[in-house]
């Protein structure tokens, strides 16, 4: 497994599934996108993982080669994150606090006094309580699950304390609810009311991938409001910004609330003009992907156009 590769910084192009068969013939190997969304497997990895030409993707995609139909090794969403799990395996309890240590080794140098974990899983929830109970890290950790995981929690303790440190004002805590309504845009995921400018692969007028139909997000606000959750929205392009702040706006209609609720619409990439008007007046905080400037600046006129880039 190869880690932190970014493409979009790359001088000569990004790798190719020609180039990772002719450096590794025989052995497996996949290499994880910095994006967290995206990696590239050589022939032996797709091989060991059982995907070929006819593998069907489920929430997300398979690449092919559009002239070709051939497999290009990279794999998008739920395929690459299921292909990273199966390559990674698990960590003992031991390993993972281990690295736990030593990530706060880098954060605190740095002035960092508290780390996040977005999409956490039932069992991210449980380590990072154990880190703090243990004392294992002086950090303050927060994790961030997904609504089916805030459903499970729910289950087990309608009453569980979202958004409470587990010492008071410090330790650890579940921040919330995250929602996700599309994906990244640098790859073309991010959902958009008009089409992308390079649609190459993916065919004519395409304008993203919406994660989810507008009445689950719906539901998702109105749980988060009758519950008193934290709201964070994922949502990149203005097509799924526009879904979060439908889901919002009926939410609050709905169920009468209209308190600050604080809630987030992270990453916030492409927002209008007119959607800023209704994130001040539902009092939506935006959280900015600043850093996909430098990242991604030469990526987003190619895809996008100049005047949204």
């Amino acid at each position: 497994m190869g880690t932190g590769y970014a493409d979009a910084v790359l001088s000569d192009g990004p790798l190719s599934l020609s180039d990772l068969d002719k450096a590794f013939p025989n052995q497996p190997v996949l290499v994880a996108n910095i994006s967290t969304l995206t990696g590239l497997v050589n022939s032996a990895g797709l091989k060991k993982l059982g995907i070929t030409e006819s593998t069907k993707a489920v929430s997300g995609f398979i690449v092919r080669d559009p002239k070709t139909g051939k497999l290009t090794g990279e794999l998008i969403g739920m395929p690459y994150m299921e292909a990273f799990s199966r390559a990674l395996g698990q960590y003992s309890e031991e390993l993972t606090l281990k690295t736990y240590r030593k990530a706060e080794s880098v954060f605190t140098p740095n002035g960092f006094t508290t780390a996040q974990s977005y999409e956490a899983t039932p069992n991210d929830i449980r380590m990072m309580r154990l880190a703090i109970d243990k004392k294992v890290v002086a950090l303050d950790l927060i994790a961030l699950p997904t609504f089916d995981v805030v459903d499970q929690l729910l289950k087990t303790n309608p009453k569980y304390p979202f958004g409470s440190y587990s010492g008071g004002d410090r330790g650890f805590k579940v921040a919330g609810m995250m929602v996700p309504t599309d994906g990244a845009p640098q790859l073309r995921l991010g959902y958009f009311t008009k089409p992308f400018l390079d649609t190459t692969g993916f065919g004519e007028g395409w304008r993203g991938f919406q994660y989810y139909p507008q009445s689950l997000i719906d539901q998702c606000a109105q749980l988060a409001y009758k519950n008193n959750i934290q709201y964070f929205a994922y949502s990149n392009g203005d097509a799924g910004i526009d879904m979060t702040l439908a889901a919002l706006e009926k939410a609050i209609r709905e169920t009468g609330i209209t308190e600050d609720r604080r809630p987030v619409i992270s990453h916030s990439m492409f927002v209008r003009e007119d959607q800023l008007a209704k994130y001040k007046k539902l009092r939506v905080m935006a959280i900015l992907l600043v850093n996909h400037t430098w990242l991604y600046g030469d990526v987003y006129p190619r895809i996008l156009g100049a005047e949204r880039a």
